[in-house]
């Protein structure tokens, strides 16, 4: 730094602290630069001197800061920690990008799974969306616990305060977060500031805990239907929709294209009532993925193998009867029916947008007036999964070995079926696991 820079320069430590005030300021602040050997920065690189002002006009009261400050930089260069806080976003990235997005893929590979990693993408999502935004900006040693308690107020009225733009960018926000979402983010906060602090970057670990952590309070039912309103959508999609003749559609001609994507979509969401998979693995669905089967009392139903580069990786979903019948009514129209052919493509055979039937379903549902339940929550794709989880439960029980089937079916688990699918009032009945049937004809 050239020497016109400083104004009254004083030296202490054999030049290792340098008091002065900045040469053409308006008001004589003194500032201090010091040095410290083998001192490094919060990502191991060297840092060769840490400036600062002391905030004090009084030339003895900045010598004693700085003096003080050099003393505690040296402390902490023999603790071999940094020297100089970071901000919560450089050190997020940091974290991120040399730890946890590296222990994710390595996970992701150890289990036989290819493609993207959904859990680096949900951290990538709401980094950028949410903690960035509110966190970034603060040193991380200046959060307080006011500060990160505040951030779930902010957290919750999020998209009560996004404009339009933003919203329709994110076609499948929460206007209300859901407790379980809250509950993720917490524990990805929480790991982020125990390797914070680990590592000597964070003095003191914030409290982090969402509203409902503790509370006893339970996950809200998911967003599903009444089975009197999935007949209203299966009749309005067989005898109006696919035809041309939908609400919206006022009497006009629809082209072969949007016709062809519209019972493709049809056969989509029968294909997730009746099976219970994710949208997004049936996208990934090859013809080969499929194969006809017999139940213990001949019924024919399709074993789907849901590919490996997948929420859950792999295993085979076991469809009810009527899973065979849409399965072949989309063979007699697609073009595309070799075996390494995705079964829900375009008119062309070709792959769909990476929107798949997000807004087409979001459309249909709007057309009906069904987007919204009764709860105000939004209904997607996955609503329909949700409904084929209630469905079965009321088919075939609660029992221990039902459990098993529909939680494996779905590549979910018996905590998340007791929270989000049996309805309240339905226990788990242990005591009739004996009088239960030894197969279940699925």
């Amino acid at each position: 730094m050239p020497s016109s820079y400083y104004d009254n320069r004083h030296e202490e430590k054999n030049g290792h602290v340098v008091v002065f005030t900045r040469a053409g300021a308006k008001k004589a602040i003194w500032h201090y630069r010091l040095f410290v050997k083998g001192s490094t920065a919060a990502d191991g690189s060297k840092q060769q001197y840490v400036q600062r002002s002391s905030g004090t006009t009084d030339k003895a009261e900045a010598i004693r800061i700085a003096l003080d400050e050099y003393e505690h930089i040296k402390y902490r260069t023999r603790q071999k920690k940094p020297v100089s806080d970071s901000t919560f976003a450089q050190l997020y990235d940091l974290w991120f990008t040399t730890k946890k997005r590296l222990g994710l893929e390595m996970r992701f590979k150890a289990k036989g799974r290819i493609g993207r990693v959904d859990r680096v993408t949900w951290y990538q999502v709401h980094a950028n969306k949410y903690w960035l935004p509110y966190f970034g900006k603060y040193l991380l040693n200046d959060l307080t616990n006011t500060i990160c308690s505040d951030y779930w107020n902010w957290r919750e009225s999020y998209w009560q305060r996004a404009t339009d733009e933003d919203r329709k960018a994110t076609p499948n926000y929460a206007m209300n977060p859901a407790k379980g979402s809250l509950k993720m983010e917490q524990s990805a906060l929480r790991e982020f500031f125990r390797w914070a602090n680990s590592e000597g970057l964070l003095e003191h670990i914030p409290t982090i805990t969402s509203p409902y952590t503790g509370d006893g309070s339970k996950e809200n039912r998911r967003p599903s239907f009444e089975k009197s309103e999935w007949q209203t959508l299966d009749r309005y999609m067989r005898d109006k929709w696919v035809l041309g003749k939908g609400v919206n559609d006022n009497g006009k001609r629809c082209r072969d294209s949007v016709l062809f994507n519209r019972e493709m979509c049809r056969r989509y969401i029968q294909f997730i009532q009746s099976t219970g998979m994710r949208p997004g693995e049936l996208l990934k669905i090859k013809h080969r993925d499929i194969q006809k089967i017999k139940t213990n009392n001949g019924s024919e139903i399709l074993r789907i193998t849901v590919p490996r580069d997948t929420k859950t990786g792999t295993r085979d979903v076991h469809s009810m009867k009527g899973t065979v019948r849409y399965y072949d009514a989309i063979r007699k129209i697609s073009k595309a029916l070799d075996p390494e052919d995705l079964v829900f493509t375009n008119i062309d055979g070709g792959m769909l947008s990476s929107n798949g039937y997000i807004l087409t379903v979001k459309a249909l549902l709007k057309e009906l007036k069904m987007y919204y339940d009764k709860n105000e929550d939004r209904r997607s794709a996955y609503s329909f999964r949700h409904y084929y989880a209630e469905q079965r439960l009321d088919e075939i029980g609660t029992h221990p070995k039902a459990l098993d089937y529909i939680a494996e079916n779905m590549g979910t688990s018996w905590l998340m079926l007791q929270n989000f699918y049996i309805r309240k009032g339905r226990n788990v009945d242990i005591d009739m696991l004996n009088s239960y049937k030894n197969d279940l004809d699925i």
